[in-house]
């Protein structure tokens, strides 16, 4: 794909995900939907959503996952994502959940290494 193309879907995704935000402001799986969708723009923009879901919903250990994940708290990171996933084998179908966030945490625990 062209670098224009590439640039204009990311742009639809994050007209998409601010849309998403928009139509359900107090759910939790919007920001937490979006912060995965964005990561790709900036992780600061994913960490404001990420602490806003959890925020919304404090007991999801997904979301928890990631928020220690974009915290840099490694160990809790862990934590929070062996515990959803002993909750739920099978994770969210969208983005992964706390399989995602266990990706998230072994990309920034080896980044030193590049």
């Amino acid at each position: 794909m062209a670098k224009g193309g590439a640039q204009r879907r990311l742009a639809d995704l994050k007209k998409f995900a601010d849309e998403y935000v928009d139509l359900a402001p107090n759910s939790y799986l919007a920001y937490y939907h979006r912060s995965i969708w964005v990561s790709s723009t900036g992780i600061d923009a994913a960490a404001r959503d990420i602490h806003h879901g959890n925020k919304l919903n404090p007991n999801d250990a997904n979301m928890l996952a990631h928020t220690f994940a974009v915290q840099g708290k490694y160990d809790e990171a862990k934590m929070a994502a062996a515990k959803a996933i002993r909750l739920n084998p099978k994770g969210r179908a969208l983005g992964g959940g706390a399989y995602h966030a266990l990706a998230v945490v072994a990309f920034f625990e080896h980044d030193d290494a590049f």
